[in-house]
């Protein structure tokens, strides 16, 4: 019985610590889910090359904003197609790399990668508490005003985006997640 106790003390536990890290130390336990249709939350971060960065002032043309961290492998596999993206003209990427370490360890993959679109830098705030992210890579797609039409919860790819983007410019005004 003791042992038994024990196992299942041991299980309240890590259940315990899971709902805590799931909203996060300080994080904001009030934070609702976005969906498509919604504009997307505004939000200040520090890019790589050290300027404040906040979302209201990407405004005016369709954008890509992408999460995710380097120790991420699925995130990996979708920069080839952010990077054509970006230099595709007619969408900005703006990528958050939710990395604990921070900087020290975003730059040199950013650098390694060769990725030229803007990186900012997240302490998960913005992506556990004003996005709901729980799982990267988490990618929204948002048109010129950043009203949500599209949400990723796996890794995009060039194609699927540019669709997208077709589909919206003719006038369809959600895409289906």
């Amino acid at each position: 019985m003791k042992r038994w106790m024990g196992a299942r003390g041991r299980w309240i536990l890590v259940f315990v610590l899971v709902g805590w890290s799931a909203t996060g130390c300080g994080g904001n336990s009030d934070a609702g889910s976005i969906d498509v249709g919604e504009r997307a939350p505004d939000f200040s971060l520090v890019a790589l090359d050290g300027s404040r960065q906040n979302l209201a002032s990407h405004r005016g043309m369709p954008l890509v904003l992408n999460f995710w961290a380097t120790w991420c492998e699925p995130c990996h596999r979708e920069i080839p197609d952010l990077r054509a993206l970006d230099s595709s003209g007619g969408i900005q990427v703006l990528s958050v790399a939710i990395d604990e370490e921070g900087e020290s360890i975003v730059r040199p993959f950013v650098e390694e990668q060769s990725i030229e679109y803007m990186v900012l830098i997240d302490d998960q705030d913005v992506f556990a508490g004003r996005y709901s992210g729980t799982t990267i890579p988490f990618t929204l797609v948002l048109d010129a005003e950043h009203v949500i039409r599209k949400i990723y919860r796996t890794p995009v790819e060039e194609d699927d985006v540019l669709s997208d983007l077709a589909r919206l410019s003719s006038g369809v005004g959600a895409i289906d997640s």
